[in-house]
């Protein structure tokens, strides 16, 4: 066998290596790499803090953000939303919004991140968005349309040509209020290591700014081989954990319920004190 066939074989045998990780849990990756000694340069101590030590990082947070030196959070406009989050969106936070399909989440989501980039202008902040319901075209002219109090409809033509006049807005707008955001977008559902590794990388681009990452939704995600819906929420929930202890970032996670909860039947079984 020449030096090329060699190459080739040992390339192909990678690949397989590297698809039978991505079908692994990342704690167990973690752990074999520990075990075949390849995992030196992973942190593995356990960080034990005493109490003392503890109240004296409470006292001195408390003093600086008493004297404004520590942000509560990134504000809203929406005053009753920032007492709610302690101050505003922190860091180190993963906001889970659930509910059931077509009411509006991602509108929500949408006008939130909007409103954050507006009223934190004196922050960095990177938007990472797993946009998985929806193509990043659909997403951003939702938000246009929020800034032209216009309908997506109306914007989009989709019952008459777009007016000369409102067009001309939109590129203004589009140029003024929409112009140099740190802002990106994802369609193309991926694999939740993936999406981790991808976060980090954005940390290391941007490692001074305030990482928001939104996930639209949970279970759209590409899964690993026979996955399941259990597994999967599992994963993103332990891949958020890691990422806002590691990078110290702000996850917000959207959530789709499913209308069986108001089935007559679960509402029979779960609430009528008969039953009970």
């Amino acid at each position: 066998m020449n030096r090329q066939a060699e190459k080739d074989t040992l390339k192909i045998k990678l690949e397989e290596v590297i698809n039978k990780i991505d079908k692994l849990p990342i704690d167990k990756v973690y752990s074999r790499l520990f075990q075949l000694g390849l995992a030196s340069n992973i942190e593995t101590d356990i960080t034990i803090e005493s109490f003392e030590d503890i109240k004296k990082k409470a006292i001195k947070e408390i003093q600086q953000r008493k004297e404004g030196l520590i942000k509560g959070g990134l504000k809203t406009s929406w005053f009753k939303l920032n007492s709610i989050l302690g101050g505003g969106i922190s860091k180190e936070r993963t906001i889970v919004i659930g509910a059931r399909p077509s009411v509006g989440k991602t509108a929500f989501v949408d006008n939130l991140l909007d409103d954050i980039e507006e009223c934190n202008k004196d922050t960095e902040i990177v938007i990472l968005s797993w946009n998985y319901e929806m193509s990043n075209v659909q997403r951003f002219s939702r938000l246009a349309s929020r800034h032209l109090e216009v309908t997506v409809n109306e914007l989009m033509s989709s019952d008459k040509p777009l007016s000369p006049e409102l067009f001309e807005k939109f590129i203004n707008t589009t140029k003024n209020k929409l112009k140099k955001r740190n802002r990106y977008f994802i369609d193309v559902p991926r694999k939740v290591t993936e999406m981790e590794r991808l976060a980090l990388d954005f940390h290391n681009k941007f490692p001074n700014a305030h990482l928001i990452m939104d996930i639209d939704h949970t279970l759209l995600s590409r899964k690993k081989g026979t996955e399941s819906n259990e597994e999967l929420v599992q994963e993103t929930s332990k891949m958020c954990l890691r990422l806002k202890k590691s990078i110290r970032n702000t996850n917000i996670i959207l959530s789709q319920l499913s209308r069986s909860v108001e089935s007559p039947e679960r509402a029979r079984d779960f609430y009528d004190p008969r039953v009970s």
